[in-house]
């Protein structure tokens, strides 16, 4: 189990950065790939939830006898 700590508090410390920043420039990002001119931003923010729910009912699904 001490093997698996350090990486556990990389991944741990990672994610925590991670909700950190997002949550400080998620307006200047959102701003920057909602650019109405922008059409591939705008097609990978329409089509990438879709998949993802997919997946998250995939796995939902998988839990069926």
């Amino acid at each position: 189990m001490k093997k698996m700590r350090l990486p556990l508090l990389i991944a741990l410390g990672v994610a925590l950065i991670g909700v950190l920043f997002g949550s400080f420039f998620d307006l200047q990002i959102s701003q920057a790939i909602a650019n109405p001119k922008n059409g591939f931003a705008l097609f990978i923010s329409a089509i990438m939830p879709t998949i993802g729910f997919a997946i998250v009912a995939a796995m939902g699904g998988g839990l069926l006898p």
